[in-house]
C-alpha cells in the first residue's frame, strides 16, 4: 500500500510486464485513479469527499467514475444519508463485503472529557490550515464562513449531512458561546482524531480485536456518534463507530484483494470501482 523501499518482487514484476502499456480512461481520458486502505462496505461519490475551489465549492461536483456503490454487501443498508440507516450500518461489525474479513473494516473508539476540551482549539487549527472548511452560525440562522470563536464548554457534536456513501461532510459542534460547522472528510477526520490531549491514550479497537493507540487521524468519515453528556448538558465522551479505512472514494485496497481470491480479474476489479471506466492501450509498446 505504501512503498518504504522494499525490493522488487517477482510477482509484481510480472503484473507491471504483462500490463505495460494500459491504462484506465472514462470517455476520452485517463481517470484519476484515487484509492484508499479499505472500505466500509459503500465507496462515497467524490463530490462528497473532496471540495473544489480550496474548499470554497462543497459538495463538489462528481467525477463520473467516482461515484457511491454498494462492494459485495450481502444485505441491504437502506439509505445511509438517513441518520437511523447509519447507524444501523456502521454498528454492524457482521455484515459481508468484500473487505469485511480485514481488521479496518470496523472499529470504535472513545473519546474521553480531555480531548472534547480540546475541540475549540482543533477547529482553530483547522481555520488557520484552510478558513474556508469552518463555518460559523449567524444570528439569523445561517451559516457563513468565518473566524470561529472559543466555543467554551461543549454541549454536543452532531453530524449535520451525509453522503449517499453514509461518509459525513458537515459535523456541527455546538458550545456554550455558539456553534460551527466543519466541512469535508480530512477535516472531520483531523478534528476527531483519536489522539490524547494531556495525557490519557485513546485507545482505538478494531473489528480483529487489535488496538491502536493515539492514532494519527480517525480512520475514515464513515461513522456514527454516541454522545454522553453530564447533568448540565456538557459533553463528556463521544464514542464513535466506524468502517473502512481511508477517504472513500474509488478503489479499496483490501477490497480489490478480496475481489482478486474470489475470481474477478484486473479488468474486472478497475471496472467495478471506477464506474463506467474502461481499461485499454493508451501507450504503444516499444
Amino acid at each position: 500500500q505504501v512503498y518504504n523501499g522494499s525490493n522488487t518482487q517477482e510477482i509484481s514484476d510480472k503484473a507491471v510486464e504483462e500490463t505495460e502499456g494500459l491504462g484506465v480512461t472514462y470517455g476520452d481520458r485517463v481517470v484519476n485513479a484515487n484509492f484508499y486502505s479499505t472500505s466500509a462496505g459503500v465507496t462515497a461519490n467524490s463530490g462528497e469527499v473532496w471540495a473544489a475551489d480550496n474548499g470554497k465549492t462543497f459538495p463538489s461536483e462528481n467525477r463520473g467514475y467516482l461515484i457511491s456503490k454498494p462492494q459485495g454487501l450481502t444485505e441491504d443498508t437502506g439509505d445511509l444519508t438517513n441518520e437511523e440507516n447509519a447507524e444501523a450500518f456502521f454498528k454492524y461489525w457482521e455484515i459481508e463485503s468484500y473487505d469485511s474479513q480485514y481488521p479496518w473494516f470496523r472499529w470504535k473508539v472513545t473519546l474521553p472529557k480531555e480531548v472534547v476540551n480540546d475541540f475549540s482549539r482543533r477547529v482553530q487549527e483547522i481555520y488557520d490550515t484552510n478558513h474556508n472548511l469552518v463555518e460559523v452560525l449567524q444570528e439569523d440562522g445561517t451559516w457563513k464562513t468565518a473566524k470561529p470563536s472559543d466555543l467554551g464548554a461543549i454541549q454536543s457534536i452532531t453530524i449535520a449531512e451525509r453522503g449517499q456513501g453514509g461518509n459525513a461532510m458537515f459535523l456541527a459542534i455546538t458550545g456554550e458561546h455558539g456553534s460551527v460547522r466543519i466541512k469535508t472528510e480530512y477535516a472531520i477526520r483531523n478534528l476527531l482524531r483519536p489522539v490524547k490531549a494531556v495525557q490519557t491514550d485513546v485507545i482505538l479497537q478494531l473489528k480483529d480485536g487489535s488496538e491502536k493507540r493515539n492514532y494519527v487521524i480517525l480512520p475514515s468519515a464513515f461513522i456514527v456518534l454516541e454522545e454522553e453528556k453530564s447533568p448540565e448538558g456538557l459533553l463528556e465522551s463521544v464514542t464513535i463507530y466506524g468502517g473502512g479505512n481511508g477517504h472513500g472514494a474509488g478503489m479499496s485496497q483490501y477490497g480489490a484483494k478480496a475481489m482478486a481470491e474470489q475470481g474477478f480479474d484486473y479488468t474486472e476489479i478497475l471496472q467495478h470501482y471506477f464506474e463506467g471506466a474502461k481499461v485499454q492501450r493508451i501507450i504503444e509498446k516499444g
